[in-house]
């Protein structure tokens, strides 16, 4: 290491040395201002700053927390002294407790319940009515008609066709136990259709898929049914020649609502004209 290196490395560690004792003398002084500006800080205010341990004077009077914008709330405290919580919750429910009504009525002297106050032409309310809209809701409901939900049968909510729908002919014909469709039996004898002669309720060929022979529960939840002829199919099986109706409108009128588990086409443009 020549002489020259060393003077030079001695100077700059001089001049750093130098800027370490600026700083350390800036610091003294920015701490020697704040604690000026802390001494002006009356006692028992609240002030927007940051302090530090170095900054803490013990000496100072503890700061009021009871004083709030220039007002002192210490005779708050006093107030209901002896008051509890249990009291507190006492009072609370006396301010919220809402107003029972009685579930009792008076009758010729008798308490019977109010739930049991129908007459013969409306009926009693229903447990749907009572819980899902309520006394005042039931009541309302009570005094419309009623109107007949689920499943629709035949005869009652709905009458059939008069025609056969293959051969559009009248005759001796099958009526459908789930929809108003007529047919002959000659003229769906090719179907998949259940033989008309067993006990129960007879589907016709509307029913079933005519391919896989699924129900529209089967088939999830959905059959397409053509207007025109006996075919009806699962998506699976739809042709593509198919031509989507929806609704088939003129059974509208004989009472029977569209049921959601049909959906009306034409298997093709045959069917359609």
């Amino acid at each position: 290491v020549t002489t020259k290196e060393m003077e030079k490395e001695e100077v700059t560690v001089k001049e750093e040395d130098k800027e370490e004792k600026e700083e350390k003398g800036k610091a003294i002084a920015k701490e020697k201002e704040e604690e000026e500006e802390l001494k002006e800080v009356p006692a028992g205010t609240l002030e927007d700053c940051q302090q530090s341990a170095a900054l803490f004077q013990a000496e100072m009077p503890p700061m009021s927390v009871r004083n709030f914008n220039g007002e002192d709330y210490s005779d708050i405290r006093h107030i209901k002294s002896s008051t509890s919580l249990q009291d507190i919750g006492k009072e609370w429910k006396d301010i919220v407790k809402r107003k029972r009504a009685s579930r009792l009525m008076e009758i010729d002297g008798h308490q019977v319940l109010k739930a049991n106050n129908y007459d013969l032409q409306t009926g009693e309310r229903s447990v749907f009515d009572v819980e899902l809209h309520g006394k005042s809701g039931a009541q309302e409901a009570a005094k419309q008609p009623k109107r007949r939900g689920g499943a629709q049968v035949a005869g009652r909510d709905y009458l059939h066709e008069p025609l056969c729908l293959a051969c559009q002919d009248g005759g001796d014909l099958l009526l459908c136990d789930l929809c108003p469709r007529a047919w002959h039996w000659d003229c769906i004898t090719d179907t998949n259709c259940t033989d008309p002669d067993r006990p129960g309720k007879w589907q016709c060929p509307h029913h079933r898929c005519g391919v896989c022979e699924k129900t529209a529960a089967a088939a999830g939840g959905l059959l397409f049914r053509c207007r025109a002829c006996p075919n009806a199919f699962c998506e699976d099986h739809l042709p593509d020649t198919h031509i989507i109706v929806g609704k088939c409108p003129r059974l509208e009128p004989l009472g029977f609502r569209h049921p959601p588990q049909a959906c009306y086409i034409h298997c093709d443009d045959y069917c359609a004209k």
